[in-house]
């Protein structure tokens, strides 16, 4: 078995603080942060991106809720360390990929398509062309970029070389054959069959019988507690469906309005922004390109540069002041609409952002919530 060098722990460690922080803090109100493609982390060449920590993440709930058979909440996910076993599984392989990649062991890509059929035989039609439309669904199913999968297939591919090159252990055929005959072999054993209905017990037992009474009281004793049954009881109940008595309860037009002018703060739409976020890994980066775009006046003309530019970005609409890092709120909810931020530092590096536009605070009217008033009640 493979072991990973002391001189990684230090990362992997770094690693997990950073993911726990920005992962657990909010809990599921930074699900769309993860929708975009950032890199999370880098070991050597070699990067994890959040897209491949989702789908991994993603994979071992599910594994979770399978076993356990219900579905996790956040709280568990955090207490049984599952996005700590995703990322460590991530980090693992990502040491291996780096060390091969440093060696130059590289495969042909004839071999990874080979490699890509064998693992997803549907990409395929029956002309052996990709089919592209199965390749759009699958991305979107495994939330996995092209580039995931080739670098997926080509880890594993180079994995499986070298494990079966180098680790496995495999004998001469000489020995082979030896150790085969032995575990196959057969041997003749002569015995004596005797029924035991023909063998009576009976005066030894009655000779034996206070003698017998002892040792069995004694074994009891100290066995006492496996021949504890379990309790039981006898109850008797009612099995009501709701379904079958919910139309007494739809509330009148009346008692629907009261509801909502009684809870009225239930039903205030706080102020959400959207906005266009740039990652860093370092401050120099950052200000570099803040330099850049300085002259830039509106959203779209910074998007159109990034593209252009080839710089990657993440965008997020609607989001409440809560559903974001506090580092990032502070700037976001000052802004007014095509400003740009100063450097940001948050756990994960360092952001820019840029304002792309205001949905004001706003008290939902009875009719847009006339059916949930009535959901809540009668459920």
């Amino acid at each position: 078995m493979r072991s990973l060098r002391k001189s990684w722990i230090g990362i992997v460690l770094i690693i997990l603080f950073t993911i726990s922080l920005f992962f657990f803090k909010s809990g599921s109100r930074f699900s769309k942060i993860f929708d975009s493609d950032n890199v999370l982390a880098e070991v050597g060449s070699t990067t994890i991106s959040t897209t491949k920590f989702n789908r991994t993440l993603q994979m071992n709930i599910q594994n979770f809720n399978r076993i356990l058979g219900k579905e996790l909440t956040t709280e568990e996910i955090k207490s049984m360390q599952i996005h700590q076993l995703a990322l460590g599984a991530l980090v693992n392989d990502a040491v291996f990929e780096n060390e091969f990649n440093k060696l130059d062991f590289k495969l042909d890509e004839t071999i990874i398509a080979k490699k890509t059929k064998e693992v997803i035989p549907q990409l395929y039609d029956d002309n052996n062309e990709l089919d592209e439309n199965y390749l759009k669904q699958f991305l979107s199913q495994q939330r996995l970029k092209i580039e995931d999968i080739v670098q997926i297939v080509h880890y594993d591919a180079r994995n499986e070389y070298f494990n079966s090159a180098f680790l496995n252990i495999g004998f001469p055929s000489s020995f082979s054959d030896r150790i085969e005959a032995y575990n196959n072999h057969s041997r003749d054993i002569e015995y004596l069959e005797i029924p035991i209905k023909l063998i009576d017990i009976s005066k030894i037992l009655k000779d034996n019988e206070d003698k017998l009474y002892n040792v069995l009281s004694e074994f009891y004793e100290k066995n006492i507690s496996q021949y504890m049954s379990d309790e039981k009881r006898d109850i008797e109940y009612i099995l009501i469906d709701k379904d079958d008595f919910k139309s007494s309860f739809i509330p009148t037009e009346n008692e629907v309005l009261e509801y909502y002018n009684n809870n009225s703060d239930i039903y205030f739409e706080n102020e959400k922004r959207s906005f266009l976020q740039f990652n860093f890994k370092t401050r120099n980066k950052t200000e570099e390109f803040i330099k850049k775009i300085e002259n830039i006046d509106t959203y779209e003309e910074i998007v159109s540069y990034s593209n252009k530019e080839n710089i990657k970005y993440s965008v997020f609409d609607n989001l409440e002041k809560d559903e974001v890092f506090e580092e990032i709120a502070q700037f976001l909810f000052t802004l007014n609409i095509n400003e740009q931020s100063q450097v940001i530092k948050t756990p994960l590096g360092y952001q820019v952002i840029i304002l792309k536009s205001i949905n004001p605070e706003r008290q939902l009217s009875f009719i847009e919530v006339k059916d949930d008033i009535i959901n809540t009640i009668s459920d």
